[in-house]
């Protein structure tokens, strides 16, 4: 068996900590507003023989059960200073639809993840559990707040969209992609319209046999040849799956079916839940995949386009979420990079990766596992050097110092 890294190291402690309101699903820290984090909640309820709406506490599911299951979500605001003799936690405001002051979404959330534009940094997009997202913009004015741009309808209501990506460098830079509960991966300009309810038309193709629990844009950027951008996606099928997509005004406007390019199933032995793309050596992109299998994986393509796996280190949970923390240089052209891993049942893990064009290999430097139940959830924010993160069952919110590099 193999030895696990983290059984060897010191459990980092809290620096403060609070119990939610609901089951957290996803978290992030307010880009260049780091005291100020935002988390997605997921509830699942079951109507009773009396018609009335029990929650319950059940993980992160795509199916319901019966007819009387509904989920609902809220978005919570929570704001972090430093006191004389501690960290202080508290809850700032609670509200979904900012402009109606509505206390609840109408459906649960999966996924919230803000632009990679710089200059666009305080737009977010939020996915839901019936079929459309919300984009908001951050307002860090004398009372910070949300402002809603757009709900986009995407598919059925009956469909959970499950994560999203923001394309990360083109002109287009209001593109994202996103996976869903039914296999597909969707392709759509948010466009940033103020229309409430704005329905598009995607590009999408249902390339999983089963949930498509993970989406993500390679950082190479546009082909030289046909100008299209490569989309990863993996699936509760084990599938890691590559797309070629052409996010030009036309080809957004004609909402073209996608097409893979290269499809893989023998690296992961369970569902792909994460993607991570790293570096570049020449052609040659390094990417950073989790399972529920427990592993973390770099994968690159052989000179055949093959996946192969390069290394691998089990973390002793499903790994739900990868989070680049940091890059630095390391021996001759290798990089080194930081890497926050949410594994699920076993909490949180940050890892460094060494990569070279001869070499690879992945360390467990740091744990994290006060959380008794789901870590579905966690960020972290380089300016303050803090990681929040983030359990389903207990509903518990933490926030921790990393190790130093």
């Amino acid at each position: 068996m193999e030895h696990d890294d983290a059984e060897d190291l010191p459990s980092i402690t809290s620096i403060a900590s609070t119990v939610l309101a609901a089951p957290p699903s996803c978290v992030a820290f307010v880009p260049h507003h780091e005291n100020i984090v935002i988390v997605g909640t997921y509830s699942l309820h079951e109507a009773s023989s009396e018609s009335e709406s029990n929650e319950r506490t059940e993980g992160i599911s795509v199916a319901n059960k019966n007819e009387s299951q509904s989920r609902s979500g809220s978005l919570i605001i929570l704001e972090w200073a430093q006191g004389e003799a501690q960290y202080v936690l508290y809850r700032r405001i609670k509200f979904a639809y900012s402009a109606l002051r509505m206390p609840h979404l109408y459906g649960a959330v999966l996924d919230l993840q803000f632009s990679p534009k710089e200059d666009r940094r305080d737009y977010f997009a939020v996915t839901t559990s019936i079929g459309y997202i919300l984009v908001y913009r951050w307002m860090p004015e004398e009372q910070p707040h949300m402002q809603l741009g757009s709900k986009i309808t995407i598919c059925e209501p009956s469909i959970l969209i499950l994560s999203l990506s923001w394309v990360p460098s083109s002109p287009q830079w209001a593109v994202v992609a996103v996976s869903t509960s039914i296999g597909e991966v969707i392709v759509f300009d948010t466009g940033w319209s103020l229309l409430f309810d704005n329905i598009i038309i995607p590009q999408k193709a249902r390339i999983h046999s089963l949930e498509a629990w993970t989406v993500a844009w390679s950082m190479k950027g546009p082909d030289a040849a046909d100008n299209n951008y490569l989309l990863y996606s993996g699936g509760d099928d084990s599938c890691f799956q590559t797309l070629r997509v052409d996010i030009e005004d036309k080809a957004m406007e004609l909402g073209r079916s996608l097409a893979v390019s290269s499809s893989d199933k023998r690296n992961h032995k369970a569902g792909v839940t994460a993607i991570l793309p790293l570096t570049s050596f020449g052609e040659e992109e390094i990417l950073l995949t989790g399972s529920y299998d427990e592993y973390a994986r770099i994968i690159i393509q052989d000179p055949n386009k093959n996946w192969i796996v390069r290394c691998e280190k089990r973390l002793d949970g499903g790994v739900w979420r990868l989070k680049l923390m940091s890059e630095r240089p390391g021996k001759g052209e290798a990089r080194i990079y930081r890497v926050l891993a949410s594994c699920m049942h076993a909490g949180a893990r940050i890892i460094d990766i060494v990569c070279a064009p001869d070499e690879c290999s992945i360390e467990v430097v740091a744990k994290f596992v006060e959380h008794e139940s789901m870590n579905y959830g966690s960020d972290f924010a380089k300016g303050s050097n803090v990681v929040v993160s983030t359990s389903f069952y207990d509903r518990k919110l933490c926030l921790w110092r990393p190790p130093d590099e």
